[in-house]
């Protein structure tokens, strides 16, 4: 289980397969913490020292002064855009699948 937390695709399922297995929660999260404590290091560490060199031996400048903060807000409000659009989008759509009438099994289902 700790080596799943670092392959993209058996790490989603590892928390289903070991409650499916009966791995039992202090043992899942003594297992697990350890390896998200790993994890986050091990996929940011790289981008961080190869913008180090970069910075370093390249010559590139860091981002200094105001330009930081716009990079910032630019980041943001873009994050703020997507938000808006995606909640409006879950909201119609909420909308349109209420008003609908229920299928078949549905009915049958509920009474």
């Amino acid at each position: 289980m700790f080596f799943a937390r670092f392959v993209p695709p058996i790490r989603a399922f590892v928390p289903v397969t070991a409650g499916a297995l009966g791995m039992t929660p202090l043992r899942f999260y003594a297992v697990n913490i350890p390896a998200i404590l790993l994890w986050a290091p091990a996929h940011v560490l790289p981008g961080v020292l190869a913008i180090s060199a970069l910075h370093r031996y390249a010559g590139i400048p860091h981002h200094t002064g105001v330009g930081k903060h716009y990079w910032m807000l630019s980041v943001l409000g873009g994050a703020l855009i997507v938000a808006l659009t995606s909640g409006r989008s879950v909201a119609e759509r909420a909308e349109a699948l209420s008003s609908r009438q229920r299928p078949p099994l549905a009915r049958i289902l509920r009474a």
